[in-house]
């Protein structure tokens, strides 16, 4: 057995979280605005040989844009060089935006992308 702690602190930032945002906001607008982003991102990034968003229509996605590509191990770890938070699974690279993140950081990362990809 080992010893163990509530961690005090990520659960004051928690309470934080979902008081400051989800509560005050409501979800709903949450949902909403993550979508919005994804059409930033979608559109900046145009259409690209063989790419393939996981699922196409807005109706069926969650706040995780999935991008099917050759090689994303390398086009993550590049964009993460770049400030751009994703993650490579499988096949995929995966962009998962969140409500504070500007328009301007949305067309970066889809401009990044183009270039590297």
């Amino acid at each position: 057995f080992e010893y163990s702690t509530i961690p005090y602190s990520l659960v004051s930032a928690l309470e934080t979280a979902v008081r400051g945002v989800a509560l005050r906001v409501g979800v709903e607008q949450v949902f909403a605005e993550i979508l919005r982003l994804h059409q930033i991102f979608l559109t900046e990034l145009g259409s690209l040989p063989s790419s393939v968003t996981i699922p196409s229509s807005p109706e069926g996605r969650a706040g995780i844009l999935s991008l099917r590509m050759p090689e994303p191990g390398p086009i993550a770890a590049a964009l993460g060089k770049e400030g751009i938070v994703c993650s490579a699974r499988g096949a995929f690279l995966r962009i998962a935006p969140h409500v504070y993140v500007s328009d301007d950081q949305m067309q970066r990362a889809a401009g990044l992308l183009k270039k590297m990809w």
